[in-house]
């Protein structure tokens, strides 16, 4: 939905008096000109003389001058230049006896509306300002129509902002815009700003900022201000019913001339361009999410599939370590009863002899392999629910990732062969590109209904300086009448009642956000291909900066080691693997181990869990940085992956080093054992 130019004009039109700046000479004619056009609504100003119009001109703005070119002082030929100069889309008429400064042509050459050839008629003299107005309107409509496409036609949601400003910044001749988006505390936040310089920006944002916080919740009508260090500035609340969706600063510091009606009738209209389009990027967001979640649910089946089976191997190898583990268990027995050599060797053999450890070591790699697959299938489908996590990463990461999803559900309708080139790497989020190649396999899946020799070929290379991805099917393919629309919103040619139109949609717009492009090539009964192209990057997978616990113990003594989790499984893993070479404390939540720390806080290493009930991860952190400040960079934080905007918040404003769960316990030791090795 956008405005048409008609309509914006009449935006523009409405509740704002225009206004005329007459400049003639003639005392007469200048009064009963004032009088017409006073009669007809607008509002004047006149003026006898050059030097009364360059004063008039400098300290308003006007819609329209009119001008005699003989006056007394700086002729007509200045005030015109002048007006164009402060204010470029005045329109001037300009008034001559005829021939006497030039032809009519010559004064539109110089930026005339039109040329009037005393004497004039009253109609005669209307119907040029009223062409001159209209010409003006139609000027200001069309560029506010420009200025909201380009914000409507940006669907790149980190974008957004910066493209507001920038449109609104040339839109109001402003030296600074700021747009004011609500944060998580509701408070307000500069989300873009452009200025002259630096200064100019700090200036007016707390400037700004001072106004808005005074006003609090009675922010909702919009205004026109002058502030301290700011010759003019409208202040535009954007509302969606008693929602704020955000604040636009408009600001004018080294232009002198202030804000007037028209500015902020101008500014209405690019308000509800701004308004419409941040809630159009909420509603993007939200489709994107649903249709996510929607993937995940589509494919619930086969990931449940694809859980089970490890679970079920991973089951059976657990009984059979129980059950073996019997004879170890008996083993260990008869030698710390002292059994000699022959009888032990006869158990053993009895037990199995060295197929029981053959056993034992096969039933454990089951185990590990297993609880790996699981690992990765969450990691994945995770992937797909969570937040955008920007970094460079390898396509073919991406790839697999889908394919792990995808794996079940496709298994039995289509073989899978993938040709994957090796350094393919790109910039941004791994879970919404591999979200793309989970649309594009279900819909080849779901395209070949259950007919024989279904194969699917998945390529990635690279090409020049871009990565190119080929999903290639041999299904019906798309017809012809359909092909060009099935990047379309809301168009769909599937039968089911769960199709919503919106997978390929929103796959273009996610590969455009990443700076690529996905086309298709298709024809009927022959498959269809679709081909993903994204700029490649040569920068390394982007982590979050940490920082490691400083060095404080030597590799000759235990370290002591506080491990905080609410899972007893996972306290107990913890002491089984750490506890008979370190001193280690285990604590249940927060509470306990801040019970521990005021027993005695000398740890030189706190391993806690985020999430956990009383006192969270989070909460115990703060409460260390307040009573042991030298503890902090001695925290190492794991998490089970948990998605709530506060975690995201606190992760992304703390350095220490974060495990993901399930993580290897190798990675801990390697942890403790940097900690131990350098001083």
């Amino acid at each position: 939905m956008s405005f048409s130019p008609q309509d914006l004009k009449g935006a523009v039109d409405s509740h704002c008096m225009t206004s005329i700046l007459v400049a003639e000479d003639e005392p007469g004619l200048r009064e009963t000109l004032c009088e017409v056009l006073v009669g007809r609504g607008y509002e004047v100003v006149t003026a006898s003389n050059g030097h009364e119009a360059l004063r008039a001109l400098d300290a308003q703005e006007f819609d329209l001058v009119f001008s005699d070119t003989a006056m007394p002082g700086p002729h007509g030929e200045e005030v015109l230049r002048t007006s164009k100069l402060v204010a470029p889309d005045t329109e001037v008429v300009v008034a001559s006896v005829s021939g006497e400064h030039g032809t009519a042509h010559d004064w539109v050459s110089r930026g005339a509306f039109d040329l009037l050839r005393k004497p004039y008629t009253i109609v005669e003299l209307l119907s040029t300002l009223d062409r001159a107005l209209e010409r003006r309107n139609l000027r200001a409509a069309s560029a506010l129509y420009q200025a909201s496409r380009v914000i409507l036609d940006t669907r790149e949601p980190a974008l957004l902002p910066e493209v507001i400003v920038g449109v609104a910044l040339k839109a109001m001749n402003a030296d600074d815009v700021v747009l004011m988006l609500p944060g998580h505390d509701d408070k307000l936040y500069p989300a873009c700003s452009r200025a002259l310089t630096e200064t100019i920006r700090d200036v007016v944002h707390e400037s700004i900022g001072d106004f808005i916080t005074s006003r609090g919740p009675m922010l909702r009508v919009p205004i026109i201000e002058t502030r301290p260090n700011v010759q003019s500035c409208i202040i535009y609340p954007m509302c969606a019913g008693e929602r704020l969706i955000g604040v636009l600063g408009i600001s004018r510091v080294v232009n002198q001339r202030p804000f007037r009606r028209l500015d902020l009738e101008k500014a209405a209209v690019l308000a509800s361009q701004i308004l419409l389009a941040l809630e159009n990027m909420r509603l993007v967001r939200q489709a994107i999410a649903a249709e996510r979640l929607a993937t995940v649910g589509q494919v619930a089946t086969s990931i449940a599939h694809e859980v089970n089976n490890p679970i079920a191997y991973v089951l059976a190898s657990q009984a059979h370590l129980r059950e073996q583990l019997g004879h170890v268990v008996q083993l260990c027995s008869m030698i710390s009863a002292g059994a000699d050599g022959t009888e032990l060797r006869a158990a053993f053999v009895r037990a199995g002899g060295n197929s029981l450890v053959e056993d034992l070591v096969q039933a454990a790699e089951d185990v590990r392999e297993g609880a790996e697959r699981v690992r990765d299938l969450v990691r994945d489908t995770r992937s797909l629910a969570a937040q955008e996590d920007r970094g460079a990463f390898d396509i073919n990461e991406a790839i697999r990732s889908a394919l792990r999803v995808v794996a079940a559900e496709l298994r039995h309708k289509a073989v899978i062969t993938t040709k994957l080139s090796e350094g393919l790497r790109v910039s941004g989020c791994v879970g919404r590109i591999s979200q793309v190649f989970v649309n594009l396999l279900v819909n080849a899946g779901e395209a070949f209904g259950n007919g024989p020799n279904n194969s699917i070929v998945i390529t990635s290379q690279k090409i020049g300086c871009h990565v190119v991805v080929t999903v290639r099917d041999n299904g019906p393919g798309i017809d012809g009448n359909a092909l060009p629309r099935v990047f379309e919103s809301f168009f769909t040619t599937k039968s089911t009642p769960t199709a919503t139109g919106l997978g390929l949609p929103i796959s273009r717009d996610i590969v455009r956000s990443h700076g690529g492009e996905i086309s298709v090539e298709s024809e009927p009964g022959r498959g269809a291909v679709f081909s993903i192209v994204l700029p490649m990057t040569t920068r390394s997978r982007e982590q979050p900066a940490t920082t490691p616990p400083p060095p404080v113990a030597n590799v000759e003594r235990p370290l002591r080691i506080m491990f905080v989790d609410d899972e007893p499984n996972i306290l107990r893993s913890y002491s089984r693997v750490f506890g008979k070479t370190h001193d280690i404390v285990l604590a249940q939540d927060g509470l306990q181990a801040l019970t521990a720390l005021e027993a005695n806080a000398d740890f030189d290493l706190i391993v806690c869990d985020l999430s956990m009930p009383t006192m969270s991860g989070m909460e115990l952190f703060s409460v260390i940085g307040e009573r042991y400040p030298r503890l902090v960079d001695r925290v190492v934080f794991a998490t089970g992956g948990a998605t709530q905007r506060d975690i995201e918040e606190f992760l992304s404003s703390i350095t220490n080093l974060v495990l993901e769960k399930p993580f290897d316990m190798k990675v801990l030791r390697e942890l403790i054992a940097d900690v131990q090795r350098v001083s």
